[in-house]
């Protein structure tokens, strides 16, 4: 059988990304200037959205049943969705030439709905501004959009919290 040999020379996406993670390491800042406001709202979803879930921990079958229930929901095309079985984080990446991918870190601290209505934010985020809203007031639209669709949470619930971390965002629709 032909080995395929993937980007920077690894011959599994787990080891590819394993390894990503290391280098992701390095890097101890999480507000950078591409995105200003990732660092308040994950301090918001701690504070704020995170209790709520902190007892809940989803399996593959029901993370993928749920994002292809949104995406099914929203009437878009769903993102591939790789497990990595020793990455610490869950992330979503815009893909130029396929589709959208959601990474999901078996080993983050969180896998819930918060943790899965997040990186799906970032992927309705995409397709109405591609590269340009990480955690800004568009991304936050589409978040409080999922968490308002999907779980009991309301504005009046989250107002006031915004607004302690004075984070931006548009009004849902």
């Amino acid at each position: 059988r032909d080995v395929e040999v993937l980007a920077g020379g690894f011959r599994t996406r787990d080891r590819a990304f394993e390894a990503l993670t290391k280098q992701i390491k390095q890097f101890p800042d999480v507000n950078p200037k591409h995105d200003p406001m990732a660092r308040s709202v994950y301090a918001w979803e701690a504070e704020a959205i995170a209790p709520s879930f902190r007892d809940e921990r989803m399996t593959r079958d029901q993370i993928l049943a749920f994002v292809y229930r949104m995406c099914g929901d929203f009437q878009i095309d769903p993102p591939e969705v790789i497990f990595v079985k020793n990455c610490p984080f869950c992330y979503f990446n815009r893909c130029e030439k396929q589709r959208p991918i959601i990474i999901v870190g078996e080993r983050a601290e969180f896998l819930n709905t918060a943790l899965v209505l997040h990186e799906v934010a970032h992927l309705l985020t995409d397709l109405a501004s591609p590269g340009i809203d990480n955690h800004g007031p568009i991304y936050m639209r589409e978040f409080l959009r999922l968490l308002f669709t999907y779980t009991t949470f309301t504005m009046d619930d989250l107002r006031p919290s915004l607004r302690r971390h004075r984070i931006r965002y548009y009004a849902p629709e």
